[in-house]
């Protein structure tokens, strides 16, 4: 799809969930970036506070390919967890 699509399609989904008022099921649909996003925060922090890494490597899926994942099982992985939070998301959102 490209950048040109998948920011567009982006845009409108957060559009129209502010829209109707349902901002706290975002998280649960972008479940996979906002871990991404979230062990990147938990790194840094570690590392000026504590002055020790928690990951191997930052973003989580390449902390899991250095401890021996194959990039298919995370792949496999991170689309499991993705669908179930959208199915949560998708509940919430219903009732």
């Amino acid at each position: 799809m490209g950048d040109i699509g998948s920011l567009g399609l982006g845009a409108l989904l957060a559009i129209m969930i502010v829209a109707q008022n349902r901002m706290l099921i975002l998280p649960l649909l972008g479940f996979v970036f906002f871990i991404e996003l979230g062990s990147l925060i938990i790194q840094m922090t570690s590392r000026h506070l504590l002055g020790r890494r928690i990951f191997k490597m930052t973003p989580i899926h390449h902390h899991l390919e250095m401890i021996g994942w194959s990039e298919e099982k995370i792949v496999e992985r991170f689309w499991i967890i993705n669908t179930l939070a959208v199915i949560v998301a998708v509940w919430i959102s219903v009732h």
